[in-house]
């Protein structure tokens, strides 16, 4: 792992802990962190990076419209 990738890896852990909590009052900071993992990853490893890590940057999309609709 590059020296970087730690801080960079705590970054990708502490935004899935936010989505899998499902803690909806707290997406949009998922989403912060997991942009600005996606861009620390982009710089330490820039042969590794697949259309599935941009896919990821629209995930609380879905999870807000699906959490939203199941509290009525």
């Amino acid at each position: 792992m590059d020296p970087g990738g730690s801080d960079n890896f705590l970054k990708l852990t502490a935004a899935l802990k936010i989505i899998l909590g499902c803690l909806i009052q707290l997406l949009h900071r998922a989403t912060q962190i997991l942009v600005e993992y996606l861009l620390e990853y982009l710089d330490l490893y820039p042969n590794d990076v697949k259309p599935d890590h941009h896919y990821v940057t629209h995930i609380s999309d879905p999870i807000r419209d699906y959490t939203l609709s199941t509290t009525f």
